[in-house]
């Protein structure tokens, strides 16, 4: 890599995500800087690719314009790339759903705020857990909310954005009967409907669903739910406005290093990592054994 472009911050974004407002991004963070350089996706999960060849090629910042799922591919990619002092990540939150940028302090600020922020910073660590080989920074679900992402459809999230995440939970919450069995570090095994785990607090935008989660502390914050139907997630919901688990029937929250998850009688039950689909069950989480850096 030349000296020029060892001044550049190459800038992974979906140039057709939400399209409407897509080529208005694309000239709006262009112009924050000479050091921005472009590099836009054609195709779902490309930006994990693009992330793998830009920390091969030298780039010791990489940044993710968009959502949770383009933060989730450039952090995939980051890892694939298999290097030693891996590039610092940097956020421009811009998508329908911007949980970990919100984590971080990051969603309300303007994005030209954010772009200083990343050329300023030198990176802190944040913990990055893995779902068997599917690496993630702020939050998974098993069960439930897994099956809810499965069917909302990119053109539901175009026309409607996070709205659309609610609509297609209306149909799931009763369709949805899948159990697990969760054999988490420190704890019994324990049977559920679905589970939440998340590395930070939030969940699913402003919601505070693990009270006690750190980042940076190897920690895993899980939530289980031990019953199907609107009654648990009314108590869910009742717990995250209350600030707190206790005291309320059919929810468990605990902190583990580790866990594995088992769909019952051995089914299949899906699993999404940072809003987006990621595998079945059986499943285990760990934390990776170094943390990434990001721009913060």
């Amino acid at each position: 890599m030349s000296a020029s472009a060892s001044e550049e911050i190459p800038v992974i974004l979906n140039p057709r995500a939400r399209s409407k407002r897509a080529g208005k991004l694309v000239e709006r963070i262009a112009a924050f800087s000479p050091r921005v350089k472009i590099v836009a996706t054609s195709a779902a999960g490309e930006a994990r690719s693009i992330a793998a060849q830009l920390s091969r090629d030298g780039y010791p910042k990489v940044v993710a314009a968009g959502g949770d799922g383009t933060v989730n591919e450039v952090v995939n990619g980051l890892v694939d790339a298999g290097l030693e002092n891996a590039p610092c990540l940097g956020i421009l939150p811009s998508g329908t759903m911007n949980v970990f940028a919100r984590e971080l302090k990051l969603q309300g600020q303007s994005l030209e705020k954010c772009w200083k922020t990343i050329e300023q910073s030198d990176g802190q660590p944040v913990d990055l857990w893995r779902a068997d080989d599917h690496y993630f920074v702020q939050v998974a679900g098993i069960g439930l909310d897994a099956n809810i992402i499965e069917h909302t459809t990119w053109e539901m999230k175009v026309r409607y954005g996070s709205l659309s995440y609610v609509m297609a939970g209306l149909r799931q919450v009763n369709a949805f009967r899948d159990t697990v069995t969760v054999q988490a570090e420190g704890q019994p095994d324990r049977e559920a409907a679905y589970v939440l785990a998340g590395n930070g607090r939030l969940y699913g935008g402003p919601f505070t669903v693990f009270p006690d989660a750190h980042t940076n502390d190897q920690l895993i914050d899980v939530v289980l739910v031990q019953k199907h139907g609107f009654r648990s997630l009314g108590r869910l919901f009742q717990a995250l406005t209350t600030g707190g688990y206790r005291g309320l029937p059919g929810l468990h929250y605990f902190q583990t290093s580790s866990m594995t998850i088992l769909g019952a009688g051995g089914k299949a039950v899906p699993v999404e990592v940072d809003g987006d689909f990621s595998n079945r069950t059986p499943i285990t989480f760990r934390c990776a054994w170094r943390p990434l850096q990001v721009l913060i």
